[in-house]
């Protein structure tokens, strides 16, 4: 990969809550690499680089191939947003608003 890993941060958002942290690959001549952004968080979350129960490839390189030649792109986002969620939901804080 020819290009660079930056850290973004975002200290405030009209869509969702006011601070996050996230790493982004941005590959030269091509812009920001999502599939690679995307395999990585499966491979934290689930240990694999596994789609639908399907392995992807034992290496990032390998599993990248394969969502390219496959056309897996918009089922790997799928999961990643569906994982994602499932994550938020489990620290969610079960606790009513307070009164002011």
């Amino acid at each position: 990969m020819q290009g660079i890993k930056v850290e973004i941060e975002v200290f405030k958002s009209s869509v969702w809550k006011p601070y996050r942290q996230a790493t982004v690959h941005i590959i030269f001549d091509y812009g920001i690499d999502d599939i690679r952004g995307n395999l990585e968080y499966l491979k934290a979350t689930k240990s694999s680089y596994t789609l639908n129960d399907i392995l992807l490839g034992k290496t990032l390189d390998r599993a990248i191939q394969t969502v390219e030649n496959e056309g897996l792109e918009k089922e790997l986002q799928q999961e990643v947003v569906k994982l994602w969620n499932e994550v938020e939901i489990a620290f969610a804080e079960p606790r009513r608003p307070r009164n002011e």
